[in-house]
């Protein structure tokens, strides 16, 4: 996955802010020929509230068609039926949570 932060940053666009819940963020997105990624970002504490992946048909094709060719005892499908959007939602984040060495502890 890397940084996903980064990477968007270099060519991201900013578009108007919204809302994710009842958190005020910021939105970003970078768009190339394969993919558009879209980030929510929290205005007050900068946590990635939400991440929106848009594929294109085309690009999920040839990759499977590549992936096909080099593990052809895979049987993978070579047809994409369009293109696939994923999004990811981050909700009641907490940070810097107290943790006791019971958290740990194998169940019994």
């Amino acid at each position: 996955w890397g940084n996903m932060l980064g990477a968007v940053m270099q060519s991201a666009t900013r578009k108007p802010d919204e809302k994710i819940g009842d958190v005020d963020c910021y939105v970003l997105t970078d768009a190339n020929d394969k993919r558009t990624r879209t980030l929510w970002i929290g205005k007050e504490d900068f946590l990635i509230r939400q991440i929106e992946n848009d594929t294109k048909a085309a690009v999920l094709k040839a990759e499977l068609e590549a992936q096909a060719k080099k593990h052809p005892e895979m049987h993978l499908p070579t047809t994409v039926g369009g293109d696939i959007k994923s999004v990811e939602t981050h909700t009641n984040i907490v940070v810097n949570q107290k943790f006791s060495p019971t958290d740990f502890a194998p169940d019994k």
